[in-house]
């Protein structure tokens, strides 16, 4: 009886290949007695994470704290971030329309390897920033011929942006005295006053977010002289500006750890130095800081190498953003995710990639009944792609959609 129901179960997953390629069943019928997609849908989420690529939660949590000392030459990286999302959708068979809202919260810290190591250098950078950011929209998406469209127009607002305007590092020798300059400015921008936040002063953004899909191998008819191959491909823009917001009140903190030997100095008196050479002034006041969020561009394709069975999925990405956060704003995307879906009522998908310049090692569950959907992700990750691997970062998410 169970060899039966497992040929049986075969039989309905290859279903769709068993009358040739001149002969397509639509979407709906392919594989297990699949789940169909929701009219209308109430979706929640909560996702968080933090990393670094340094320490290894076991050891940050261990008894006793060993550090090595020579990882310091490599630097250290640490980010987090928060993610709370909200939707409401109306999904039709060749168009929906929604609403959308949420924050983000993100920020990082990437210290030089050479400041921590003391070596000789000039002008050594590092990093620090954090950012808070509420939005909503609209999301669309709807067919031209056969191009898929997803228009996703939004406002959003920053409630605090956190940049370095300097974070350098230099200790060299000129003519053999020592110098150290360790200097920083941050400048800290905030929705409204910092003594008076619930003033708020700050004027929203906008930007617009725009993917387009073709199902390429069906309409080449590639699927159909080599059915192993086929596949869609797609293009997505993420914040594209429209009108930066504008940002007004501040708070600056300026300083930094300078020490710089004299030919006259003795060893007391360069000792004396070590323990006075910190200094640091905190500055508030107005002027205009424009903002927008981290624009990203990436090309993805969708390959369905089990004759087109939507089964199995493999969807390799590769693009570039673009975070004014960062004392270097360009950074690449790139990764591969494999997913497996039994008819849409239980999806799971593993994926290697390296997105908002961290590495995660990623697994995401999906269980749905159409009445209702969980998701379930976890994962881990690290600004270290060998330490991705070894628990020095973690991010987990959970999100529920229901409807009918």
């Amino acid at each position: 009886m169970k060899k039966i129901l497992f040929l049986l179960v075969i039989c309905l997953i290859l279903l769709p290949n068993v009358y040739g390629n001149d002969y397509e069943f639509p979407d709906e019928k392919r594989g297990f007695f699949p789940v169909k997609d929701r009219v209308f849908e109430i979706g929640l989420g909560l996702g968080a994470n933090v990393s670094n690529n340094f320490l290894s939660i076991g050891e940050i949590f261990s008894e006793i704290l060993v550090l090595d000392l020579d990882k310091l030459a490599l630097g250290i990286n640490a980010d987090f971030g928060v993610k709370i999302p909200f939707n409401i959708n109306l999904n039709f068979s060749t168009w929906g329309i929604g609403i959308f809202a949420g924050v983000d919260v993100t920020g990082g810290l990437g210290l030089n390897g050479n400041m921590l190591s003391f070596k000789t250098v000039n002008n050594a950078k590092s990093d620090f920033n954090a950012a808070v950011f509420a939005f909503g929209g609209v999301d669309s998406h709807f067919y031209i011929q056969q191009f898929k469209v997803k228009f996703r127009p939004a406002v959003f607002y920053p409630i605090v942006y956190v940049m370095p305007e300097k974070f350098s590092y230099t200790f060299n020798s000129p003519d053999g005295l020592t110098q150290l300059i360790v200097d920083y400015d941050i400048t800290l921008y905030s929705a409204g006053p910092i003594n008076n936040i619930a003033n708020l002063n700050t004027s929203p953004g906008f930007d617009f977010s725009l993917g387009v899909e073709y199902p390429i191998s069906e309409i080449t008819g590639i699927n159909r002289k080599i059915p192993i191959l086929d596949f869609d491909i797609g293009l997505d823009l993420v914040n594209v500006p429209i009108i930066a917001s504008i940002m007004n009140n501040y708070m600056r903190i300026d300083g930094g750890y300078r020490i710089k030997q004299e030919e006259d100095d003795e060893l007391q008196d360069l000792l004396d130095k070590f323990g006075k050479g910190f200094s640091s002034e905190t500055k508030e006041g107005t002027k205009r800081k424009s903002v927008d969020r981290a624009f990203k561009m990436f090309f993805w394709a969708d390959w369905r190498p089990l004759y087109g069975n939507p089964l199995l999925s493999v969807m390799p990405v590769l693009g570039f953003a673009l975070n004014d956060l960062y004392q270097q704003p360009f950074s690449m995307e790139a990764g591969i995710r494999t997913s497996a879906n039994l008819g849409n009522m239980f999806v799971a998908t593993a994926g290697i990639n390296y997105e908002d310049r961290l590495f995660k090692n990623s697994l995401n569950l999906t269980f749905n009944c159409r009445a209702l959907q969980l998701d379930f992700g976890a994962e881990l990750q690290s600004p270290n792609f060998l330490a991705s691997w070894t628990a020095k970062g973690f991010g987990a998410n959970i999100g529920v959609k229901f409807g009918w």
